[in-house]
């Protein structure tokens, strides 16, 4: 696990420590795209990647096993309608 973190990060980073991971830091903070830029390094080919924001606290595990088994070994995008 791959965890980028930038502003209040250091509570996510307590909140989380039990389940290990690389943490990197996205200072200054200049969007998603940079985020993963800035996890790219640490990504590995043989593990799917999902980008998630932080503020998609109440999604599920399921929802997220389906969105990796819909993508295969391609891409696949979760949408909501509010």
């Amino acid at each position: 696990m791959c965890v980028v973190y930038g502003h209040g990060g250091e509570a996510v980073r307590e909140a989380l420590r039990d389940y290990g991971g690389i943490w990197v830091r996205q200072e200054p903070q200049l969007g998603t795209g940079h985020a993963v830029m800035q996890a790219a390094p640490h990504l590995d080919e043989r593990w799917p990647t999902l980008v998630l924001y932080g503020d998609v606290p109440l999604i599920r595990v399921q929802t997220l096993k389906r969105l990796v088994e819909s993508a295969g070994k391609g891409l696949a995008v979760l949408t909501a309608v509010l």
